[in-house]
């Protein structure tokens, strides 16, 4: 099976979580961590604890030692709700209200797709501890101690802020931030925040590389990814 390959499985959300996340338990006794991402996580909220959801992960998010998968669907439809303006998800900490949901039933054949897909998860899923937060269209301050590990940055670098831990995502390929002999975040022309969104860009030499969102970082997991990717 190739990195492209994915599997979709079906669970009840157990426990909704801050930013879009959620932890989902499947028939089979498995628990995952999964959350919004794309399109849909621009206009979603929060999933009622009880309610099913579909839920896609591929074999290569577990070498890689990702513990967050992608939901991308729900089984049924559901209404979104708009976010409040002073709700921030790094100085909140909590998600907002939750939108009404009229989720449908479990399709037939569901049994054998999560059993398979439960085997596959079960390692991954017992390092699941701590999601990370999101900031979404959220920006932070940006201090003047940074270090940005840039090893392998196709889809993301790492960032430390200060005493602060981040994971900083582009739309796209940003394979000059590698070799690039000036790194810099701006927003808006302005060196001091970065912001998510698509508000901010990763200035190189040859390039600016557009930022899709944040992740928060625990310091333990910037330094363990950080040690990866130097190897």
């Amino acid at each position: 099976m190739s990195k492209d390959d994915s599997i979709e499985f079906e669970g009840t959300v157990s426990e909704t979580l801050p930013n879009t996340t959620f932890r989902v338990r499947l028939e089979n006794g498995h628990e995952i961590i999964a959350h919004i991402s794309g399109r849909m996580r621009k206009n979603y909220i929060r999933i009622l604890t009880g309610d099913r959801v579909k839920v896609e992960m591929t074999p290569y998010d577990l070498t890689k030692g990702r513990i967050t998968y992608r939901m991308n669907h729900a089984c049924g439809r559901f209404a979104f709700a708009p976010a409040a303006s002073s709700w921030h998800p790094i100085q909140s900490g909590s998600p907002p209200p939750a939108p009404v949901m009229n989720m449908s039933s479990l399709p037939a054949g569901f049994a054998a797709l999560a059993l398979i897909a439960g085997a596959l998860i079960a390692p991954a899923a017992q390092a699941a501890d701590t999601p990370p937060a999101t900031t979404g269209d959220s920006c932070i301050a940006l201090s003047e101690g940074q270090q940005i590990v840039r090893a392998g940055a196709d889809r993301d670098v790492l960032l430390r802020n200060g005493d602060q831990h981040y994971r900083v995502i582009f739309t796209a390929s940003c394979n000059s931030a590698v070799t690039s002999r000036r790194l810099a975040f701006e927003t808006q022309g302005e060196s001091n925040q970065l912001c998510g969104g698509s508000r901010s860009v990763l200035k190189t030499d040859r390039a600016s590389c557009t930022i899709e969102r944040i992740e928060s970082l625990e310091a333990a997991a910037f330094k363990r990814m950080a040690r990866q990717r130097s190897r």
